[in-house]
């Protein structure tokens, strides 16, 4: 075969392509980008500046919204106390402390270990925002939400969840994130 016969044969092929994409039959597709590894992201969390410096309480309506996911209701009144510990990765701190509107970057990470009580040392779930590019999750600031166990080792569920970006709409001028737990924002 003569290289006339290659270029025919490829000029061939995009007009089939060409023609099936105009009809309908081939799509073209965007890639989302990969989830991260949020179990490796919080590797060492425990480093990163603690926001609050004593247990924060949270009220049982938000720990039942804020919870583990499950296919079943989650009653307010059957919650029993909840308590956060929050934690910034470096590239968050200081949009977390910034009062009034803000902006956090990409890259920002923010931890909530949750516990029923002040006394436990291990937090029974940590659920997680990460900043990620313009446009990955627009109606929520570019967050991506994740739920893990406590030991940050296993990731219950993650992405663009529901149940969280539904809370986190009501705080749009703090870029989606309530900052009840950071001294002077009560």
């Amino acid at each position: 075969m003569t290289f006339s016969r290659y270029k025919c044969a490829a000029v061939g092929l995009l007009i089939v392509v060409g023609s099936l994409s105009a009809l309908g039959v081939i799509r073209a597709t965007r890639l989302e980008p990969a989830e991260p590894d949020v179990a490796m992201i919080l590797k060492g969390y425990k480093t990163w500046i603690r926001v609050n410096s004593r247990p924060f309480r949270m009220s049982p309506a938000v720990a039942a919204a804020c919870a583990a996911p499950t296919t079943s209701p989650v009653s307010p009144h059957l919650t029993p106390d909840s308590y956060v510990d929050v934690y910034v990765n470096p590239a968050g701190r200081d949009a977390m402390f910034t009062s009034g509107a803000v902006t956090f970057p990409p890259g920002t990470v923010i931890v909530k270990e949750k516990r029923h009580t002040t006394d436990d040392s291990d937090p029974e779930l940590l659920t997680v925002m990460l900043k990620r590019s313009k446009g990955y999750n627009p109606e929520t600031g570019d967050w991506d939400f994740a739920v893990l166990d406590g030991k940050a080792a296993s990731v219950q569920a993650q992405g663009k969840l529901e149940n969280c970006m539904q809370c986190h709409k009501a705080m749009a001028t703090s870029d989606y994130v309530f900052r009840p737990y950071v001294p002077g924002h009560r």
